[in-house]
C-alpha cells in the first residue's frame, strides 16, 4: 500500500519515531521510514526512494546532524528538500551544538540555535492567524510547569518570513516558513507522546499538549479529509438530577430558556427515572414545545449509590430495563420524549453494566468518569483520544466535563469529538453569567458548532476520511448513525464499527430495510450507497441475552430509595440555599464518613 508520509532518518527508528508512527496510524494515514546512510549516492537516489506522489516528509533532527559535517552533502539534501517536497516537518529538535549548526544551515541562517527556557513556568500562546492549521486551539493560551522537553528557536537572519504558530514565553516554538516549493515546519520539542501508555489520573491536556498536538496540527493541515475527521462540531450542556418543576434549587427553566435563545446553546436534563410521575405540566409543555433547546436523557434508575458499579448481571438488567420502562411511562404522562442515553449516578459504572446496556440497545453512555470501577488503571491514551471509548463490550462511552479551562474543550473539538458539559443546579447559585460566558467561549471555538440533545449528537457523531484511492471510509461508534451525503452525486461508503462477539448482532438496517454486513477482525463492516443530498439512517440491533427481569424490589429497598430521593431534594431546594444549614449538613456527612471509616 502506498505511503502518504515518509519518515526520514539515518539511524534505526528511535522512540520518538515509533511514537510518531502510532500518531500517524491513529489519524488514519500510512507511513514508511526511509533510512539513509549519509553518502552522496544516498542523497542522489533520494528522489527514487521516495514515491513521486509523496507530498510530506517528516525529518528526525538526528538525520540533519548526521549529514551536517559533510557540507556538500547537507547542501545537496537542502536543494532536494526545497525543490521537490511540498510539505516537510523537522521534529525531535533540542539544544545541541551540532544541532544548532544543522538548523542554521537548513534555514539559511533564519534560525541560529535551539535554547532552553530558564523559567519554572512556560506560557504557551497559539496564534489566531492560521486557523486552518491550529483549528480550535487558535488564539488560546495556557501555562504549565516547565517540562524541559520544550525549547525556544533563536531567530537569526531576517531574510525569510517566519510565522510563529505557537510560542512559549513569547519565543518561537512551532513555526512555519516557505523556501522555494517547500512549506517547512519546525517543532522545538524532543518527546512525542506514546498513545499506548496507560492514562494516569488526573490526565491534563496542558501537560501533554506539546508532545502531540503540534504534530497533529501539521498532519491534519497537510492531509485534510484524508485524516479521520468529523464533519460537524456538536455541543450540549447537561444538568444532572432536577425534576421538571419550574424552580429546582437555583435553577429556573423559563430563565434558562431565555438565555439559551439569546446565546445559542442547548440543555440536556439528566432525568432520574424514579421521578417519572412527578413532572409539572407547565414545565413539560416547555420541553415539548422547545425541543430545540431542552431534551431529557436517562440518569441511572433510582440514583442510589454505586447502582451501576456492581457486577451482578441480574440486578443490572433489572435496573436498565426498569429505567427505560419508567422513562417511557414518563413520556406517556408528560408528553416529553427522552434520549436512550445513560448518565451514571456518581459517575460509577462497571464493565458488566456496559454489557447489559448494549444488550438492551441503549444508544450510548455519557459520563465524567471513563474507567470501570473495578479496573481504574486500564485505559490507554489512545482510548481517550478516540471519539468514544469502546473497550467495554464495544459499547460507546462519551466523555463529559465540568466547565473549566476552554482548552480542554478545544481538545475535544480538535479530535472530532462532541462537547458535553456537565453541571448541577447549584452552578446557578450566583446567577447565569458563568454558563453564558462559558457557552460564548465554546461558540468562539468553532463558528459552525451545533448545540443539540444527546441522541441527535451521538447519532451524527462519526469519523470519516477519504483514502488515497478516493474511497469514502466511515468509522461509527453507536448502534444508530445518520450519514449525510451532501454532494451532488451518489456516494459509496465503506463503514466499520468496532464489535465483539459476546453480544450477537440481531440485524442491521438502512432506512428501515435490512442490509448485509460482515463480522471480521472484531469489526462490523458494510458498504452502503447514498443518493445525493440525502441521509442514510443506519441502525444495528443487538440480541437481548437477558430478556427477562427476575425479582422485585422489597419494601425496604423501595423505602430507602424514597427517603434518599426526598432528602436529596430537601438538600437541593432548601439546605443549599442556607449557608448555616449547608455547613451543618457538610459536617454531618464528614462525621458519618469518619465513623464508617
Amino acid at each position: 500500500m502506498m505511503s502518504e508520509i515518509t519518515i526520514l532518518t539515518s539511524r534505526k527508528l528511535d522512540t520518538v519515531d515509533k511514537n510518531l508512527i502510532k500518531l500517524i496510524d491513529f489519524l488514519g494515514l500510512k507511513s514508511n521510514d526511509l533510512k539513509l546512510s549519509g553518502s552522496d549516492a544516498s542523497i542522489t537516489n533520494l528522489s527514487k526512494q521516495i514515491s513521486k506522489d509523496t507530498s510530506c516528509l517528516m525529518i528526525n533532527y538526528s538525520f540533519l546532524t548526521d549529514i551536517i559535517p559533510n557540507i556538500e552533502l547537507a547542501d545537496m539534501f537542502r536543494r532536494f528538500l526545497f525543490s521537490k517536497i511540498p510539505f516537510a516537518m523537522v521534529y525531535n529538535v533540542y539544544p545541541d551544538d551540532l544541532l544548532n549548526s544543522a538548523i542554521e544551515h537548513l534555514s539559511y541562517g533564519a534560525f541560529r540555535s535551539v535554547n532552553y527556557h530558564e523559567v519554572s513556568q512556560n506560557n504557551y500562546q497559539i496564534t489566531d492567524d492560521f486557523r486552518d492549521i491550529c483549528k480550535q486551539f487558535s488564539g488560546l493560551s495556557f501555562e504549565t510547569k516547565n517540562n524541559n522537553i520544550d525549547f525556544a528557536l533563536n531567530i537569526g537572519k531576517q531574510n525569510i518570513d517566519i510565522f510563529n504558530l505557537i510560542t512559549i514565553n513569547k519565543l518561537p516554538f512551532f513555526v512555519k516558513f516557505k523556501i522555494e516549493n517547500c512549506n517547512l515546519f519546525i517543532l522545538a520539542n524532543k518527546k512525542i507522546l506514546d498513545i499506548d501508555d496507560k492514562i494516569t489520573e488526573p490526565w491534563s491536556i496542558k501537560e501533554y499538549f506539546s508532545q502531540f498536538i503540534p504534530l497533529m496540527m501539521f498532519i491534519k493541515y497537510v492531509f485534510g479529509d484524508r485524516c479521520w475527521h468529523s464533519r460537524q462540531a456538536y455541543a450540549s450542556f447537561i444538568i444532572d438530577d432536577p425534576l421538571l418543576r419550574m424552580n429546582y434549587g437555583f435553577l429556573n427553566y423559563k430563565r434558562l430558556l431565555e438565555l439559551m435563545d439569546q446565546n445559542n446553546f442547548h440543555t440536556t436534563l439528566a432525568f432520574i427515572p424514579w421521578n417519572y410521575k412527578r413532572s409539572k405540566k407547565e414545565v413539560a409543555r416547555i420541553f415539548k414545545k422547545r425541543k430545540d433547546r431542552f431534551t431529557l436523557c436517562v440518569h441511572g434508575c433510582y440514583h442510589t449509590d454505586n447502582e451501576f458499579g456492581i457486577n451482578d448481571s441480574n440486578k443490572l438488567n433489572k435496573k436498565v430495563k426498569t429505567a427505560i420502562k419508567k422513562m417511557k411511562r414518563h413520556e406517556e404522562l408528560s408528553g416529553v420524549p427522552f434520549d436512550n442515553v445513560i448518565v451514571f449516578p456518581q459517575g460509577k459504572f462497571s464493565s458488566e453494566s456496559m454489557r447489559i446496556l448494549k444488550c438492551n440497545n441503549y444508544l450510548s453512555a455519557v459520563n465524567t468518569t471513563l474507567a470501570d470501577v473495578n479496573a481504574p488503571d486500564e485505559l490507554k491514551i489512545s482510548d481517550l483520544l478516540d471519539m468514544a471509548i469502546m473497550k467495554y463490550s464495544c459499547f460507546p462511552l462519551f466523555a463529559r466535563k465540568y466547565p473549566g479551562e476552554v482548552i480542554d474543550f478545544a481538545f475535544d473539538l480538535f479530535l472530532g469529538k462532541p462537547i458535553f458539559i456537565v453541571e448541577h443546579h447549584d452552578y446557578f447559585r450566583n446567577g447565569y453569567e458563568e454558563i453564558l460566558e462559558f457557552a460564548r467561549s465554546i461558540n468562539r471555538l468553532d463558528e459552525e458548532i451545533q448545540w443539540d440533545g444527546l441522541r441527535n449528537i451521538i447519532k451524527r457523531s462519526y469519523l470519516e476520511k477519504i483514502s488515497f484511492d478516493g474511497t469514502n471510509n466511515i468509522k461509527i461508534y453507536a448502534n444508530e448513525c445518520e450519514i449525510k451525503n451532501t454532494s451532488e452525486t451518489y456516494n459509496k461508503y465503506f463503514i466499520k464499527k468496532k464489535e465483539c462477539s459476546e453480544i450477537p448482532v440481531s440485524s442491521v438496517t438502512m432506512n428501515g430495510k435490512h442490509t448485509s454486513y460482515i463480522l471480521e477482525n472484531q469489526c462490523l463492516k458494510l458498504t452502503i450507497e447514498v443518493p445525493p443530498k440525502t441521509t442514510a439512517n443506519l441502525k444495528i440491533l443487538y440480541e437481548d441475552i437477558y430478556p427477562y427481569i427476575t425479582g422485585k424490589e422489597t419494601l425496604k429497598e423501595q423505602t430507602e430509595v424514597w427517603i434518599r430521593r426526598h432528602l436529596s431534594e430537601l438538600r437541593d431546594n432548601y439546605i443549599s440555599k442556607s449557608e448555616l444549614l449547608l455547613s451543618i449538613s457538610k459536617k454531618a456527612i464528614q462525621l458519618k464518613r469518619s465513623i464508617l471509616d
